[in-house]
């Protein structure tokens, strides 16, 4: 007598593909396709308002903030200026991709700055 080499999934206590259980909940919910294109940049970083205390500068040149235990190095409009010291109220756009200065924290692109 002869006998063939067992199938796959003829093993004891084996099951089959189509008897195996099946996650419970159905399938996952999928989120609509989108009709059209985005309208702006989504990943493009937003003004924001950051209210803090202008800090003694990590290198000269350098205008720095501490805001919410962070520190943003701060590029300034033109003719505006800051002390040591000055409790400030500043809106702008982050850039922390940017380096390329010995200045502390993330860049902040200045567009307004106010006493806090």
């Amino acid at each position: 007598m002869t006998t063939s080499p067992p199938e796959p999934g003829d093993e004891p206590g084996a099951t089959s593909p189509s008897s195996s259980p099946r996650p419970s909940g159905g399938s996952l919910p999928l989120l609509p396709r989108p009709t059209a294109p985005p309208t702006a940049p989504t990943d493009v970083p937003r003004p924001t308002v950051l209210v803090g205390e202008v800090v003694e500068p990590s290198a000269a040149g350098c205008v720095e903030m501490t805001s919410g235990g962070q520190v943003f190095s701060l590029q300034l409009p033109a003719g505006v200026e800051v002390s040591v010291g000055d409790r400030v109220r500043v809106t702008g756009t982050p850039r922390p991709v940017e380096r390329g200065t010995a200045c502390a924290g993330t860049q902040v692109v200045v567009t307004d700055v106010a006493p806090a």
